[in-house]
């Protein structure tokens, strides 16, 4: 069963488990062996719930929201930054109840942050003493390097935005290698693009190429003298991806993203654009196969805190959380 997951739900089979079986984390949630002579032999269910539910409460689940009685989801966060913020206040605002925020590692534990945010560890052992299911890599390639392989050894499920490192071989297979031996499973959410599904769909029967062009204010990509004297677009990346996104690591987990859904880093093209005339971040991905062809574009609104960060990255981890207790998960 392959340990990176690209989009999509994050299902699992659920070995004999009753209808009133309270959630479980850590290594207490690893689900038994296929070879296991002593696991149960009743039928497997795929399922996205591990808590039960009242029978009343699954048309509020169906339609996404949080229910009655259902377990919130217990999260923790690498990274307290400008995503960070913004999936606790986004799933606090619309989705009362459904998610907990059970800690936030973060490299300056000490500092000032106001009152009512998750508990602040500063390590990672701290981290998941406070006993998430899941925990959210909000922070940056280096984080996802240091932590992502002891949040899955101890059997938690790892949702990553700095997709970018996972261009770094060895890094996949240090993360593959963590999630079999803890039973766990890392996924790359969407973030700030659309159509993975579409793409890793197209893949399956072959595709021949993918472009990806990524273009941002000039003051986001550029030294503020070169960005200020600029007065028209400027091409500062074409090649492969792998090598793109290790130059712009901030600004190309997109490309990572879609590198990892489609053909691979090396054959991915990327074009990084700095632009002075626009104030959205804009991404075109043309993939083209034995499918037909795709044609994706999408102008992001940047976040007031971090300019390189698009709104929707943390609406896209707060989706990625409520589907975890959906009964029905889209794409």
């Amino acid at each position: 069963m392959p340990s990176l997951r690209l989009g999509g739900c994050l299902d699992a089979p659920l070995h004999g488990a009753r209808p009133d079986e309270p959630a479980r984390v850590g290594r207490d949630r690893r689900l038994p062996r296929r070879d296991d002579p002593q696991a149960p032999r009743r039928p497997v269910r795929r399922v996205l719930l591990l808590g039960g539910v009242p029978r009343d409460a699954r048309a509020q689940r169906r339609a996404g929201r949080a229910v009655s009685g259902a377990p919130p989801v217990r999260v923790g966060l690498i990274g307290l930054g400008a995503i960070g913020r913004g999936v606790v206040r986004l799933a606090r605002e619309g989705h009362p109840g459904a998610i907990m925020f059970v800690g936030a590692l973060v490299r300056d534990p000490a500092r000032p942050r106001s009152a009512g945010g998750p508990t602040i560890v500063g390590s990672i052992d701290g981290l998941l003493a406070e006993r998430p299911e899941v925990v959210v890599e909000a922070a940056s390639h280096e984080a996802l390097r240091a932590h992502g392989a002891a949040v899955l050894r101890a059997g938690i499920d790892l949702l990553a935005l700095s997709v970018g490192a996972l261009a770094d071989p060895a890094l996949v297979d240090a993360l593959s290698g963590a999630a079999r031996d803890g039973g766990a499973r890392v996924r790359v959410l969407s973030g700030a693009i659309a159509g993975l599904d579409a793409i890793r769909g197209a893949a399956v029967g072959g595709i021949e190429r993918v472009t990806h062009t990524t273009r941002k204010p000039a003051s986001t990509l550029l030294p503020a003298n070169e960005a200020a004297a600029l007065s028209a677009p400027r091409e500062i990346y074409r090649g492969a991806a792998r090598a793109g996104v290790l130059r712009f690591p901030e600004s190309a987990n997109v490309a990572a993203a879609v590198s990892l859904a489609g053909i691979g880093f090396d054959r991915t093209e990327l074009r990084v654009v700095a632009d002075p005339s626009i104030e959205r971040n804009r991404h075109e991905v043309v993939v083209e196969g034995s499918f037909g062809r795709l044609e994706i574009r999408i102008e992001n609104v940047p976040t007031e805190e971090n300019p390189r960060t698009g709104r929707i990255v943390a609406m896209s981890v707060v989706r990625a959380l409520l589907d975890r207790r959906a009964e029905i998960v889209i794409g």
